[in-house]
């Protein structure tokens, strides 16, 4: 593995190794952006160390669906904490992945107004259906305590629900 993938830390330390590429890949994803500097080829020489690299171009697309819907709270790529939308993020990944997309919708009304997350929920999908084809499978919501006593109880720090 790079050593510019998330590193272990406290705030990390529940995230599996996939979980951290991704991490890695959505946060490397808008720093590019936010510098006007192309990042594919990072991207896909990481994801490769993971024989993930098939998931590049769904990864690509997916954020830049979130970043054109306004989701922009992603640390710098080798921030040694874990962002609540982030987390929210890979957990809504997880949830696609193990076939519960009713859940996973819910999870990302918490991110986007309603109409907005079913516009996104297609790109999400196919970024947690890309990853698991990949051999990426993550583990969100199941093995991470969140605050209060599960999703229904749980929203970013940073944002209002209506």
């Amino acid at each position: 593995m790079r050593d510019f993938v998330i590193e272990r830390t406290a705030a990390s330390a529940a995230l599996s190794d996939g979980e951290r590429l991704v991490l890695w890949g959505m946060r490397a994803w808008i720093a590019g952006v936010k510098a006007e500097v192309p990042v594919t080829g990072a991207l896909v020489r990481t994801f490769a160390d993971f024989a993930a690299e098939a998931a590049v171009p769904t990864l690509d697309s997916t954020m830049a669906l979130l970043h054109a819907a306004g989701v922009h709270a992603f640390h710098h790529p080798w921030c040694r904490c874990l962002g609540d939308e982030e987390r929210l993020l890979l957990d809504i990944l997880a949830q696609h992945q193990r076939g519960e997309d009713g859940a996973a919708l819910f999870l990302t009304r918490l991110l986007l107004p309603p109409s907005g997350a079913r516009l996104l929920g297609p790109g999400l999908h196919a970024l947690a259906m890309a990853l698991l084809a990949c051999g990426v499978r993550l583990t969100g919501g199941r093995t991470r305590s969140m605050p209060g006593s599960g999703p229904a109880h749980w929203a970013p720090s940073t944002m209002t629900l209506q």
